[in-house]
């Protein structure tokens, strides 16, 4: 295992990160701690489990720093990747969201985020002092969060979305390209 204190830089390729928590289908969120830098070339960031039926889980890192590559998230049954620190923008950064991407933490930088992929974005963070701003091509931006270690947001099994008053998107335009269909 990789000790938490340590800084995973991608600078392409893919990083996969296998659950280590129980084999139930409960929540159960997962604390590595890890910074990651993210760098010079497209990359990948995997959430998948372990063996046999450990979904549901919520991988927590703390920092994540975007430049202009794709930063992609992907992963099976369930298990997210959370940033609970800064997010950091060191140029126009692009997401791509094919699993869930929670960012709880709040939003530095004078550059604005791409997201791109069927999945969902959730902000968590008061990114008021923000200026970059969003601009939406695919998928979903939720505002709240997803906490079971909070029993508030825990019931039966599930991890339940709580949309935040204070979660918000900065004070840049947010310009969204989806396509409504009939």
């Amino acid at each position: 295992a990789i000790p938490s204190t340590t800084d995973v830089y991608l600078r392409g390729g893919t990083w996969q990160v296998r659950t280590i928590g129980d084999s139930t289908t409960n929540f159960q969120l997962i604390n590595l701690g890890n910074d990651i830098i993210h760098t010079g070339g497209d990359s990948i960031l995997s959430t998948v489990r372990d063996q046999g039926g450990a979904s549901n889980k919520i991988l927590v890192f703390n920092n994540l720093s975007l430049d202009k590559q794709r930063f992609l998230t992907t992963g099976d049954n369930a298990n997210y990747p959370r940033f609970d620190g800064t997010i950091t923008l060191t140029a126009n950064a692009r997401i791509q969201t094919d699993g869930v991407l929670l960012l709880q933490g709040n939003i530095t930088g004078n550059y604005s985020l791409e997201k791109r992929g069927a999945s969902q974005l959730e902000i968590g963070g008061d990114n008021s002092s923000w200026n970059g701003g969003i601009v939406a091509t695919d998928g979903f931006i939720l505002f709240g969060t997803r906490a079971p270690e909070d029993t508030a947001h825990y019931m039966a099994g599930t991890n339940l979305f709580s949309p935040s008053a204070t979660a918000n998107a900065g004070t840049a335009c947010q310009v969204s390209n989806i396509a409504d269909t009939p």
